[in-house]
């Protein structure tokens, strides 16, 4: 399974998910990207191991208490093997809208010639 299908198998019992761009008709929904990779293990000028930053975004009405969905998609991305994510959550007053960001990380073996 991928890192992607792993996102989108943990958090789309939750709510809508999409990468990047969310083309849904839901209100509340998220998408996600990654931070650039990093490696964190070398060997004989090889890499070992990656470091993968996905950062989730969800969005959710302001008439909605974003709460409890805030801690099950934190819950759903650590049972997924993400590590505990950290979140910043912001008001968007263009879209009246919440937008809570979602910061974890996964190790994934590096690409081989």
């Amino acid at each position: 399974m991928t890192v992607n299908q792993k996102i989108i198998a943990a958090i789309s019992p939750i709510v809508d998910i999409e990468p990047v761009v969310y083309t849904g008709t839901k209100t509340t929904y998220a998408i996600f990207e990654f931070l650039p990779d990093e490696v964190i293990v070398s060997g004989d000028d090889d890499a070992s191991l990656d470091l993968l930053s996905p950062r989730i975004h969800l969005f959710c009405p302001v008439s909605s208490d974003p709460e409890a969905l805030r801690k099950s998609i934190r819950i759903a991305l650590k049972k997924a093997g993400f590590t505990y994510p950290t979140i910043t959550q912001t008001y968007e007053s263009d879209t009246k809208l919440h937008h809570i960001i979602f910061d974890c990380e996964m190790l994934r073996a590096s690409e081989r010639e």
